[in-house]
């Protein structure tokens, strides 16, 4: 195959050249953007030749921009999406970009990936192992693009992607861990648990599966099983941080809060500034309605990050029952103005409004929250200390009603 220079030289239109060499001087200086823009421009003159030179530059040519170009080179332009929207198409693409750049290990993980679309599961293999044997990191380029159909929520495609790096190679301790949590995303929370348990036959001492699978069954209340898991992790490593506080979280789950916080100091001996330990050691001691010692590690939380809802709302409980009403109520305020769609807060300032016979405001809160959630109505009517100065008031009964 000719080169996409000896394309170019046929082509005797001066703007078409001119357009060319403004792109690839664009390109050069690392402009990208920019050299997009002249190249979608050439493509009106001539697609094919364009098209060709600016494969070229996307899968390699100038590597300093792969990362921004690779990703919507040929995506970008709706059109060409358009022409290029089967995978035999987008394949020949490819294949004239490895053509140029036959070492690419990114295009060659982009070709394996429209092959495994069209079935063509061999092929695929072949391409995923050519980039790995080229680059041994090459791997981690399907786990990226796992992790950013993760990040967008699209769990399924990227459990396909986790599931192509596995095949390649099967003890990825990453990918089959990103596996797990897209699964449980799902809430395919049996399937997340039968894979914990086809890894566990890979490795029965993996520490990290046994903490997501304890986990795992922590999260569905089933907290004997998890601790299990938890105390599986801990024999293996007693310092492990994260099996410690599970441990805690789980005990404090059951009410047994004295118990948990013996497993939380120990994480916060190894880590003095772990935010889970502090968080959870604070949790149990408002469990066990040591309400002032809860708030010392509240604020300790706080310092590390500032605007974490729940705990806002968890201070601003513990000092309503310190009786330090209106500082109690600044927190609760606090968290409203980070979430203003947060109704639990939004109904805690609607009753410690009506303590403070502040009725307007108390009536406008309550609105807002029942209308986030209307089953506060009937949570009302379980609360019979609750706006008892406004019960009997028409506008109180028309609203809960």
């Amino acid at each position: 195959m000719r080169s996409w220079k000896e394309k170019a030289k046929e082509v005797e239109s001066d703007e078409f050249s001119s357009i060319i060499a403004k792109g690839l001087e664009l390109a050069s200086v690392g402009k990208y953007d920019e050299s997009e823009s002249c190249f979608y421009d050439a493509m009106s003159i001539n697609p094919e030749i364009a098209d060709v030179i600016w494969t070229a530059i996307a899968c390699g040519k100038y590597p300093d921009g792969l990362d921004s170009l690779i990703s919507h080179a040929f995506t970008r332009d709706p059109h060409r999406v358009e022409n290029a929207a089967d995978h035999e198409k987008r394949i020949a693409i490819l294949d004239r970009a490895l053509d140029i750049h036959p070492k690419n290990t990114r295009t060659l993980i982009w070709k394996g990936c429209e092959l495994d679309e069209l079935g063509r599961h061999d092929e695929a293999l072949e391409c995923y192992n050519k980039a790995v044997k080229i680059n041994p990191k090459a791997i981690s380029l399907l786990c990226q693009r796992g992790d950013t159909n993760f990040g967008f929520g699209e769990y399924e495609e990227a459990i396909l992607l986790y599931d192509k790096v596995l095949k390649i190679d099967s003890h990825h301790l990453d990918a089959a861990v990103k596996k797990i949590k897209a699964l449980v995303s799902l809430s395919r929370f049996d399937d997340a648990l039968s894979y914990c348990d086809e890894r566990l036959k890979i490795a029965h001492d993996d520490v990290n599966i046994l903490l997501i699978k304890g986990g795992i069954l922590s999260d569905l209340g089933r907290n004997d099983e998890a601790i299990l898991y938890f105390d599986k992790t801990l024999e293996i490593n007693p310092k492990d941080v994260g099996a410690l506080n599970c441990k805690g979280k789980t005990l404090c789950n059951e009410d047994r809060c004295e118990e948990a916080i013996e497993y939380h100091d120990r994480a916060l001996e190894i880590d003095p500034n772990n935010t889970e330990a502090l968080i959870w050691k604070g949790n149990a001691l408002a469990g066990l309605k040591k309400y002032g010692e809860a708030i010392t590690y509240y604020d300790k939380f706080l310092q590390f990050v500032p605007n974490d809802i729940q705990t806002l709302i968890n201070k601003g409980y513990a000092l309503l029952v310190l009786g330090m009403m209106p500082q109690g109520l600044l927190f609760y305020e606090k968290a409203v103005k980070i979430d203003p769609h947060n109704h639990l807060a939004i109904f805690s300032i609607a009753c410690i409004k009506s303590d403070l016979n502040e009725k307007k405001e108390s009536y406008d809160y309550l609105k807002k929250a029942i209308d986030l959630n209307p089953e506060y109505k009937e949570r009302i009517k379980k609360m019979p200390t609750a706006f008892k100065n406004m019960r009997d008031e028409s506008q109180f009964i028309k609203l809960v009603s």
